[in-house]
């Protein structure tokens, strides 16, 4: 089940490609529909409208040293509360993401540092900020004008709090929200020709010493999700770089199909004034890969790192249907897959015996469908190899999430 990525993965990966349709048993999603005591039919026809819900799996070290290891699995919605709205009245107000409901609207809540976006006459304004975990005091670390975007994701460093305006800008200054009440609706055409801005603010308040907003860059045009990780360098001159790993999608195209680059950005920061630069990228993983959900070795958040793990869309499954191990290093990739079997994002779990300097010594979880049987299951992988070393069944099927965690006992 392990097997080095092949040249003819790579080609036909740049061709496949999933076409969401509205109310297509096809889709990503496939239609759910919820009617009301009234009779009015709600319908969720887009993955990131999804009703929420939390799964958990346990696993139990064994008190014996014979005995086999154990897992167990639990789940619990949260949004019941919605669903009993729904079935009385078949309507969800408010703004969603695609249909009518929109679990991004908290997605950037309960963080650290953090942004929130106003429009002030069609302009959007950015107020990135920090709370406190210490006090629960919130403190404005810069406030930007910029063109009003959806941004999902925001980077930081050890000193830095970093926010790109990418490319997927609200068409006339967001107004079309008040009518089309979600976000992929008012939404503009991604324009190739506006550069995205990345904006780079110390994370320290300004009434502690803080410098607000010490550095503004501009890109190539693209649209993000996910981020992998960031770190600072100083090069062999002595000047301060940050490192940027992201998934960039060339249009907006994402709301339909699968297309992606695994790229590296690095900005330089000579000095601490508001000129606007230019940032380098490499290419360290061309669209072929079509990766998505970013994860790393979670002690090596703010640090240079070696290995980004991934799920991968190459046409052979309805959704994701590989997980790849990327060394940053050699630019050499490693992948798992089963036919019929979707994964979702991996989650890392490092030995706690290895060394600092053992970045891969751990395994990653991931919670498959097994098409075929139509059943989900646990896998656990050797982070190194990729060999799978252990799975959990579940008697039925676990609705596909986007992120998780491992929480030690």
């Amino acid at each position: 089940m392990k097997n080095e990525l092949q040249s003819n993965l790579k080609s036909k990966a740049l061709y496949l490609l999933l076409q969401l349709e509205p109310y297509s048993e096809q889709a990503w999603l496939g239609v759910r529909e919820i009617e009301g005591e009234n009779g009015k039919l709600f319908r969720v026809n887009h993955w990131f409208d999804n009703l929420a819900r939390i799964h958990r799996f346990q696993i139990h070290t064994p008190q014996e040293p014979d005995q086999s290891i154990r897992a167990t699995y639990n789940s619990k919605s949260i949004c019941d509360g919605l669903i009993a709205k729904l079935g009385t009245t078949g309507n969800r107000d408010g703004v969603t993401f695609g249909a009518k409901y929109d679990p991004c609207m908290s997605l950037f809540q309960k963080n650290r540092y953090n942004y929130n976006l106003g429009f002030v006459k069609g302009q959007g304004v950015y107020r990135v900020f920090l709370a406190s975990a210490s006090t629960g005091d919130t403190s404005i670390l810069a406030t930007i004008s910029d063109d009003p975007a959806y941004v999902h994701s925001m980077l930081l460093t050890e000193n830095y709090a970093i926010l790109c305006v990418w490319n997927s800008l609200y068409a006339y200054g967001g107004a079309p929200i008040l009518w089309t009440k979600n976000i992929v609706d008012a939404l503009a055409e991604f324009d190739p020709n506006r550069p995205d801005k990345w904006y780079v603010i110390n994370k320290r308040p300004v009434e502690e010493g803080g410098r607000g907003l010490v550095a503004k860059f501009e890109s190539n045009p693209f649209f993000c999700f996910h981020l992998a990780n960031a770190f600072e360098e100083f090069d062999d001159d002595g000047r301060l770089n940050i490192i940027a790993g992201v998934v960039a999608y060339e249009d907006l195209d994402i709301l339909k199909h699968v297309e992606a680059q695994m790229n590296i950005v690095f900005a330089n920061l000579a000095n601490d004034n508001h000129e606007v630069f230019e940032t380098t990228w490499d290419f360290i993983a061309s669209k072929n890969y079509n990766p998505e959900l970013p994860t790393i070795n979670p002690s090596m958040s703010l640090k240079k790192h070696r290995f980004v793990y991934v799920v991968l869309h190459t046409g052979i499954s309805t959704l994701f249907d590989s997980i790849v191990k990327y060394d940053v290093s050699s630019q050499t990739a490693k992948t798992w897959s089963q036919n019929g079997h979707t994964p979702v994002e991996p989650v890392f779990v490092a030995d706690p015996a290895s060394q600092v300097d053992d970045e891969d010594a751990g395994v990653l979880l991931s919670v498959l469908l097994d098409g075929i049987k139509g059943m989900s299951y646990l896998l656990i992988l050797d982070a190194k190899t990729l060999v799978e070393v252990g799975k959990a069944h579940v008697n039925g099927v676990i609705g596909f999430s986007f992120h998780g965690t491992h929480v030690p006992s």
